[in-house]
């Protein structure tokens, strides 16, 4: 149709889980799934083919609802090893700030291999470590 142009879908996480489990229904309509949600027939597929990936993103993932893409730590390790850190403050009743964050990933940084590579761990970072 003329003047009609059609905008992006994002789904979330938990959108795309719902849709494969809705796929594994005998009563599973593409069609229905297409309106419901506004998406192709092609993002059913796709959704469908990389249905693995999903479930195991859903099921790592702290708060699978509200995030539509999966992000990769640039740093595996070291945000692994902050989180080991921050669970023991926390049980050890140790209130832990924004800086602090910073300040032990700066020195878990600095010890690691890594350490050669630029890397500013900033607001910005800590407010998309504490999202994961």
């Amino acid at each position: 149709m003329p003047g009609l142009t059609q905008t992006r879908v994002r789904l979330t996480l938990s959108q795309k889980v719902k849709i494969i489990e809705e796929s594994k229904k005998s009563d599973f309509s593409r069609k229905k799934i297409c309106e419901e949600y506004s998406i192709s027939k092609a993002t059913i597929s796709s959704i469908l083919k990389d249905q693995k990936t999903h479930l195991e993103n859903y099921d790592s993932a702290g708060t699978p609802g509200k995030h539509k893409t999966m992000r990769k730590p640039d740093f595996p390790e070291i945000e692994s090893t902050l989180y080991e850190w921050f669970t023991k403050m926390t049980g050890l009743n140790v209130p832990v700030s924004g800086p602090m964050l910073i300040g032990k990933a700066k020195k878990l940084h600095s010890k690691s291999k890594y350490k050669n590579d630029e890397f500013l761990f900033s607001s910005g970072w800590l407010e998309g470590y504490r999202s994961i």
